[in-house]
Order: C-alpha cells, then sequence, then structure tokens
C-alpha cells in the first residue's frame, strides 16, 4: 500500500510557494512523516523523522536555498520525491518494503 503526503510551503509574500511530496510505502516499521515520525539513520545516530517539527522543514529549505536551480520564493516549485530530498541530506532509511504493496 502506498501513501503519499505532502508539505506546502509559501513565501511571506504569497508569491512563491514550495510543494514537496512524500511517497512511502507501508514499510515493517515505517509511519506517516506528519505523524509518528519515519525511523531513519542519520550520521550513525538513530531518529525519528517528524515533519511536524520545524527543524526537519527549516532543513529542508536551507539545503533547497543553496540549489541554484530552484527559485521556490517567486514561483511555485514542486519536488516530487521528499524522501530522496532527506536521503541528500543525509538521512538513510533502512526499510524493507512490506509483501502485501
Amino acid at each position: 500500500m502506498r501513501m503519499t503526503v505532502k508539505t506546502i510551503l509559501v513565501s511571506a509574500d504569497k508569491k512563491g510557494k514550495l510543494i514537496i511530496y512524500f511517497r512511502t510505502y507501508q514499510w515493517d516499521y515505517g509511519y506517516c512523516p506528519f505523524n509518528k515520525g519515519l525511523p531513519a539513520c542519520y550520521r550513525n545516530e538513530h531518529v525519528i523523522i517528524n515533519l511536524n517539527q520545524p527543524k526537519y522543514i527549516a532543513e529542508m529549505i536551507d539545503y533547497l536555498l543553496q540549489q541554484p536551480k530552484l527559485d521556490f520564493l517567486c514561483q511555485t516549485v514542486e519536488l516530487n520525491n521528499g524522501l530522496e530530498l532527506l536521503h541528500q541530506l543525509g538521512y538513510v532509511f533502512d526499510y524493507k518494503k512490506s509483501l502485501n504493496e
């Protein structure tokens, strides 16, 4: 079973919008990134990524602002793979997909 959740961030002047989709499978122990969080490993330490915590959103925004091709402050930008974005930030997911996909 596949689960899709998204986060929408709007600039202060409402001209820019960043939409990040998080598409996950039903993992053996993974949860919704907005509720219980996603278990991961970051710098050899186990963490729970909960997107309701500003820390993770701020970390993603900071990273994306450093990308020269993304100008989400003046336009709408959609990123289709939020898990890949977290992976680029150094988070490692070690899940086994459920056999009931």
